[in-house]
């Protein structure tokens, strides 16, 4: 009977392999397990490659966690308060920058479920209503995850950026962009600041093109010929 393949055979988990079973610890010269053994897992790659070993001691402090890396690759360590934490910044910059558009629902519009990885320039866009469709744009990071494969990721930052467009003087726009600002999920409020203020200038923008916009004018047309009766 075929088994369905698990986490570890796609690689987007390491298999846990504790150093002690028995009392007795080592596979190719198993021995009797020290002390020291207690507690020790690899952690191995769908390869079967050993990427890192861990084992926790308590302390009168709490819980120190400590790791042997084998791999070149970077270790983060995350907790779930930390994640919690994050939960919590995401949600409310979602909040406060729908806010940004409740404030000038007559000059922006909000799309708060962008997708980037179906072209759309953010997770989280702010657009002007005017001909130059000027936006604003948040997307969220992730260090050490991708969120398309892991349901339990949480953004570790944020970038932003603006996108705009100039007249060439040849009768059309040119679509330009801003460079592209980064900052860590706990300094979103950063972000909030720099929309605020691009969500002024729009209004502002919006307000000076309507007053200066022409206005409709209707215009009479008259057609003569034979009575259709």
């Amino acid at each position: 009977m075929n088994q369905t393949p698990s986490p570890y055979d796609h690689g987007t988990r390491l298999e846990p392999k504790p150093w002690v079973k028995d009392g007795i610890t080592g596979n190719d010269e198993p021995r009797p397990a020290s002390a020291d053994d207690y507690g020790r897992v690899d952690f191995d790659n769908d390869a079967g490659i050993t990427e890192c070993t861990v084992w926790a001691i308590p302390t009168e402090d709490g819980i120190m966690i400590r790791v042997n890396s084998m791999s070149e690759a970077p270790i983060t360590m995350e907790t779930e308060a930390d994640r919690l934490a994050r939960e919590a910044q995401v949600a409310k910059l979602y909040d406060q920058l729908e806010a940004v558009s409740i404030e000038a629902p007559d000059s922006i519009t909000w799309n708060g479920e962008g997708e980037p990885v179906i072209f759309a320039p953010g997770h989280y866009i702010l657009t002007s209503i005017d001909p130059e469709g000027d936006e604003f744009c948040v997307n969220l990071t992730y260090t050490g995850t991708n969120p398309y494969d892991d349901e339990n990721a949480v953004p570790t930052g944020l970038t932003w950026h603006t996108l705009y467009r100039e007249y060439d003087g040849h009768g059309s726009y040119q679509p330009l962009s801003s460079p592209r600002y980064a900052v860590p999920i706990s300094e979103a409020e950063t972000v909030v600041t720099a929309a605020k203020q691009w969500a002024a200038k729009i209004s502002a923008k919006h307000t000076a093109y309507v007053h200066t916009a022409a206005p409709q004018q209707l215009v009479e047309v008259r057609v003569s010929g034979p009575s259709l009766s």
